[in-house]
């Protein structure tokens, strides 16, 4: 029976960048590093800092442009997915020039957005026809019925949730491993915290890099299970991790990814 691909999106390019970099090379020249051949790294997913699509912080007359335009054509190692979820988001919003200069720079037929909303889909689909849009995990409550779904090429979904998973196409569906605030008396509030800081341009530190320590289900045996029933697409949030530190992403991809008798070697092709 032939094998069905483990399509990993890696997360949060704008600080990980480089070592996202550094994996997929080292599965490019040490595929016998890896638990399993048929894996693949098809995606970096997130945003720049102030590109939440609000206010006009940015624009094409700004030392920012050239420098977006320099970062996007020389990091498109593996395609972009732009993270534009905030719920808060509004159609008045999209006129943004910072979101819409990053968006037309980045507009190629490879890369993708991530939305929250089936309206600013609608919009984005317009504006934008040479992307491929993907649902968060918030789209759903503005799109019950999957009008929207013709235009996505997929919709994240926690992999406990079972009552979605049945109801999404296992084609359309992007497996979110690990969910650090499932279980979090305090999530709804971090969340509203985290969404509004972003959409007013807060100088509050908006990175959630979790207030309360929760355990972490995330393991291959997850992906490994989920993959034998047909998923292909897994990504992962880090909400739990301090974004610059390094170190800490790098452990987590090394246990999650690597054999046993290679993470140390892969522990030194990953050292920064």
């Amino acid at each position: 029976m032939e094998k069905i691909m483990i399509n990993i999106i890696l997360p949060n390019f704008y600080y990980f960048l480089e070592i996202n970099k550094d994996l997929v090379n080292m599965k490019k020249y040490h595929s016998e590093y890896f638990k399993t051949d048929n894996i693949s790294f098809v995606a970096q997913e997130g945003n720049f800092p102030y590109l939440y699509w609000s206010g006009n912080f940015v624009n094409k007359n700004t030392l920012l442009y050239p420098g977006l335009n320099h970062f996007l054509h020389t990091n498109d190692f593996i395609p972009f997915t732009f993270d534009c979820s905030n719920p808060l988001l509004q159609l008045k919003d999209l006129d943004d020039p910072g979101n819409n200069a990053c968006l037309k720079l980045g507009e190629n037929g490879s890369n993708k957005i991530l939305i929250s909303s089936y309206t600013i889909l609608l919009e984005l689909k317009k504006k934008y026809p040479q992307y491929n849009f993907i649902g968060s995990e918030q789209y759903i409550i503005t799109d019950p019925d999957l009008k929207g779904l013709p235009n996505l090429s997929r919709i994240k979904i926690f992999y406990k949730n079972t009552e979605l998973l049945t109801k999404i196409p296992i084609n359309k569906t992007e497996i979110v491993l690990n969910n650090a605030c499932e279980n979090c008396s305090f999530k709804d509030n971090c969340l509203i915290e985290y969404w509004t800081n972003n959409y007013y341009y807060s100088n509050v530190n908006n990175l959630i890099a979790c207030k309360h320590t929760m355990p972490i289900t995330l393991t291959w045996d997850t992906i490994e299970s989920l993959n034998k029933k047909g998923y292909q697409y897994f990504s992962f949030n880090v909400n739990h991790i301090d974004l610059t530190d390094l170190t800490a992403i790098k452990y987590l991809y090394i246990n999650l990814f690597i054999k046993d008798e290679y993470k140390d070697k892969a522990d030194l092709f990953l050292r920064r």
